[in-house]
């Protein structure tokens, strides 16, 4: 089965996607940033530290359920997440550049061009004390 991606929202910096697959429909998160006024809300520096840690991993938006690998994402869908990603973003440019007089002229060097984050695979480990979890690619 081929995955599908839609877009669902967006939050100070993460993203969320309906992902269809092989192992079912579910949402996924993709922390792309923390920027300096979510870092000054996050409560505590371990929760920080696994804030910091999160950035770029394509994971399930219930982190709970990450403490079992088999509830990660697979690798198959990642990968076609990061091309259906590119594949949209390189349309949204040919859009913009198609029409300059209703966008504008924008340079090669613009931020805008920049392609999107390559999102990874991973998931949430949990130690032995309270609040004690870390982010590891896999």
């Amino acid at each position: 089965m081929q995955p599908t991606f839609k877009r669902r929202s967006a939050y100070l910096g993460s993203v969320w996607f309906d992902v269809t697959d092989s192992t079912g429909s579910y949402t996924a998160e993709l922390r792309q940033r923390l920027d300096s006024y979510e870092w000054s809300i996050l409560n505590g520096d371990a929760y920080r530290q696994q804030c910091l840690q999160e950035i770029g991993i394509l994971h399930r938006e219930h982190c709970a359920s990450l403490a079992d690998t088999s509830f990660a994402i697979p690798a198959e869908t990642v990968a076609a997440f990061n091309a259906w990603r590119l594949a949209e973003h390189n349309r949204h440019i040919a859009t913009l550049d198609s029409a300059p007089d209703r966008y504008g002229f924008i340079g090669p060097a613009d931020p805008i061009r920049k392609p999107p984050m390559v999102a990874r695979r991973g998931r949430l480990v949990y130690g032995a004390a309270f609040g004690d979890a870390r982010w590891e690619s896999l």
